[in-house]
This record gives structure tokens, C-alpha cells and sequence, in this order.
């Protein structure tokens, strides 16, 4: 039997590539505790998506003509994967000590290049229950 259940979560990796100090190119893995939206959550997700791109490109061209923004990218995004993004493992500082979630270390992960993309890549796969994705083939 299917069961209706509320607040659903689940666990699902995140890559993104990445290189080394001596210049291999690496798999960077983490995994993501993702809130699993209902249909009308994700449109809802996907219309404040493009609103988010239009903050960042507008974050952009303020700073190419010299002005002061209020927010970052990172700060934006950071926002805005809060909705979704409710805890993670594999996150650590350079010291190897695990970094606990938090909106300040999320927005942190964000600065890595490549990773605000992998991340939502991953959320889609989640909840379209990608297997293929899930397992890295």
C-alpha cells in the first residue's frame, strides 16, 4: 500500500568535479539531506528559481558598472536551497573536523565552484527517483 506521508526527506549525493594541489582532476562527493516537495512545492521551487537567477545577474551587472550590492550570489543561493536543503555529511573544514549545517557553512559550500548547480542537478534526480543518478553511473 502507498502511504500519503507529509514532510518527507531523503538522503542523495552530490558531485561536482574539482582539482587537486598537484592538478588531478577529482570527484568531489557529499551527500544532502533534500525536504522531497510536492508538485506544486517544486513549480513553486522553480518560479522563485528564476527569480533568484535574475537577483544574481542583477548582482552581476551592478558590479561591472561599480555599484554597491546589498547581497552575494552566495548569499542569495544560500537562501534560496533552504528550502530544500535541510542537513548534509561529508562536510568538513581544512582541518578535517566536520562542519555542522548551517546557513553561514551552506553559504560557505556555495563559493566552491560548480556546486550550486550540482546541487540542484541532484535535487532533481531525487525527486524524480533517478537510480542511475543516485549510484554515480
Amino acid at each position: 500500500m502507498f502511504k500519503l506521508v507529509p514532510d518527507q526527506s531523503a538522503w542523495w549525493p552530490v558531485r561536482w568535479p574539482g582539482v587537486s594541489e598537484d592538478g588531478s582532476i577529482i570527484e568531489n562527493r557529499i551527500e544532502l539531506r533534500f525536504r522531497l516537495l510536492d508538485t506544486d512545492q517544486v513549480i513553486d521551487l522553480q518560479v522563485e528559481g528564476a527569480r533568484v537567477d535574475q537577483r544574481v545577474a542583477e548582482i552581476g551587472a551592478a558590479m561591472l558598472s561599480g555599484e554597491a550590492e546589498a547581497a552575494t550570489a552566495t548569499e542569495i543561493w544560500a537562501e534560496y536551497l533552504g528550502r530544500i536543503v535541510i542537513d548534509w555529511r561529508g562536510v568538513g573544514a581544512a582541518n578535517g573536523e566536520p562542519l555542522p549545517f548551517n546557513a553561514t557553512n551552506l553559504q560557505r559550500l556555495l563559493k566552491v565552484n560548480g556546486v550550486f548547480g550540482s546541487i540542484l542537478r541532484a535535487f532533481d534526480a531525487c525527486i524524480a527517483a533517478r537510480e542511475e543518478t543516485r549510484r554515480g553511473n
